[in-house]
């Protein structure tokens, strides 16, 4: 039996069952080795901020693995910030991918991509496309796999929603900014949620002059000429229209 047929086997018991069929080695998406060095296992990170606009690189992985294993879709990437507790979601930083457990085909297809995703890359680097995209954690299938206990593989997860029907997949947010060596080729450190913006404040005005805030479509400047001579213009006719 081919070694990749027989660990993608194995991988399958782990998951919960043998797959009816397995996927042909080049179902997977691309494996990028850029060299030796390679990023830590991402800590966790959760949830801290609201803001849950898709980030570059959480869709640029939903796209990657949707083009690799056509057919499949998306359950989506952003949450409400309203919507039930803590969740990268809200961050934009998480994607569901839409796959059932249930489904033959479907079940091989998350033995393919788990696969890819943990395996061991030329240099001996232990679940190299996790660590190259900046996955954090996935859940499928009452299961759950982290990074910070990688060693530990697939563990038990009993959270209300078992992932049978998607697969959920939580990236650091050097992964989710896409600043991670899958993308730019080079190792990303541990990046930290970006600081919101504050809005400035107004200039101070001098003294004795009192100061106004304009509006965007305001100028401070009077109209200029031609503008004053075209009103004038206008005015004579302001009864037709």
């Amino acid at each position: 039996m081919p070694r990749r047929t027989l660990r993608c086997l194995l991988v399958a018991l782990l998951l919960g069952g043998v797959v009816a069929g397995v996927l042909p080695a080049d179902a997977a998406p691309v494996t990028r080795v850029p060299g030796r060095a390679i990023e830590i296992y991402s800590p966790y990170q959760g949830q801290s901020t609201c803001n849950p606009a898709p980030k570059a690189g959480t869709l640029a992985l939903s796209r990657l693995v949707m083009a690799a294993y056509r057919g499949t879709g998306s359950s989506g990437i952003a949450r409400d910030c309203s919507i039930g507790g803590r969740s990268e979601h809200k961050e934009g930083r998480a994607w569901d991918w839409t796959l059932s457990y249930d489904n033959p085909k479907q079940r091989a297809i998350a033995v393919d991509f788990t696969h890819w995703l943990f395996a061991t890359d030329a240099y001996g680097n232990r679940f190299s496309q996790a660590r190259r995209l900046g996955v954090m954690y996935v859940i499928w299938n009452h299961k759950i796999w982290s990074a910070e206990q990688a060693g530990a593989g697939w563990r038990p997860y009993t959270g209300a929603d078992p992932h049978t029907g998607h697969m959920h997949i939580s990236l650091s947010w050097a992964g989710a900014l896409k600043k991670t060596s899958y993308w730019t080729g080079a190792v990303s450190p541990v990046l930290k949620a970006p600081t919101p913006a504050k809005p400035g404040k107004p200039a101070a005005a001098p003294g004795g002059v009192t100061a106004y805030k304009l509006s965007s479509n305001e100028n401070p400047y009077g109209p200029l000429p031609s503008v004053l001579a075209a009103i004038d213009d206008a005015a004579t006719t302001v009864n037709r229209y």
